[in-house]
């Protein structure tokens, strides 16, 4: 479709201590009596409200949606939002920024960001350093056909996950997005594909 977004492949899951831990365990025990389960080793995920502007401890690495924009929508019409993000890295090894998707009530599914956006989901940050830079999100896809966008997106949400380097517990948090910045994304004029040229000097 010309546009170029980024989709979530699953080869960017690591296998956290605790679930390394465990299938070491698992191999160890399999010639000798039944283990007691462990079931810390598998802490719950943990799901909690944020907002646009208030500062997210997300398991090691701290990010503020600092805003949210109406972007124009792509030459397919499909609509976009552009969010102003920075994140730090808490910590002294490098850490993966939290993944970041646009949840809609119409898809069980999130948005994907696209190519050319100057902060990326999941991308690298150096022991102590910082991210900042607009992320480009759009709209999931239908849950019946993959290749177009739902065309609304009621109860939009922002979602920031993460999973912590030290507990490998998920953290998931919502940022809660009003309804008349998806009716301007919606209504938005037609824009380029993205990635964006780069600006002239």
């Amino acid at each position: 479709m010309g546009e170029k977004r980024h989709t979530r492949p699953g080869g960017r899951r690591r296998l956290s201590a605790a679930l390394a831990l465990a299938l070491a365990t698992s191999v160890a025990g399999s010639c000798t009596k039944d283990a007691p389960s462990t079931p810390e080793l598998d802490p719950s995920p943990v799901f909690r409200s944020g907002s646009v502007g208030n500062e997210e401890s997300l398991g090691g690495v701290d990010a503020t949606m600092a805003q949210v924009d109406a972007f124009t929508t792509s030459p397919q019409g499909f609509p976009r939002l552009a969010v102003t993000v920075s994140s730090r890295n808490t910590g002294t090894v490098r850490r993966e920024n939290p993944d970041v998707q646009l949840r809609c009530d119409e898809s069980p599914r999130g948005g994907d960001w696209f190519l050319g956006s100057t902060w990326e989901p999941s991308s690298l940050i150096d022991g102590g350093g910082r991210s900042e830079g607009v992320v480009y999100l759009g709209f999931p896809a239908k849950p019946e056909d993959g290749r177009f966008t739902v065309p609304t997106c009621t109860g939009a949400k922002l979602t920031l996950i993460r999973v912590d380097d030290e507990t490998g517990q998920r953290i998931e948090v919502a940022i809660p997005l009003p309804e008349d910045l998806i009716s301007d994304a919606i209504d938005a004029a037609t824009g380029p594909a993205l990635p964006l040229p780069p600006r002239s000097s």
